[in-house]
């Protein structure tokens, strides 16, 4: 069973992992790695979640507003494949 995200719902959940990498960076330097671990899963799950929205979503303007996220969304990971 599939189930679909609102956009505010990615919204939400982008602000939200924006929020934490700072506890991830303090988590890692603890050596809390099931933390880290599962925010690397929960970023992997976000970034599906957007792709999936976006192939589905027919409205120009709300296209425009997954693509940013998105954009935004992968540049989070990229830093989080460096440093944690």
């Amino acid at each position: 069973m599939v189930y679909h995200t609102t956009l505010n719902g990615l919204e939400m959940w982008s602000r939200h992992m924006f929020e934490h990498v700072g506890w991830m960076i303090l988590a890692k330097r603890d050596k809390r790695n099931y933390k880290v671990v599962a925010y690397k899963k929960s970023l992997a799950h976000l970034r599906k979640a957007l792709e999936e929205r976006l192939a589905i979503t027919q409205d120009a303007d709300r296209i425009l507003d997954l693509k940013e996220l998105h954009f935004n969304v992968m540049t989070l990971v990229e830093f989080v494949k460096k440093n944690l």
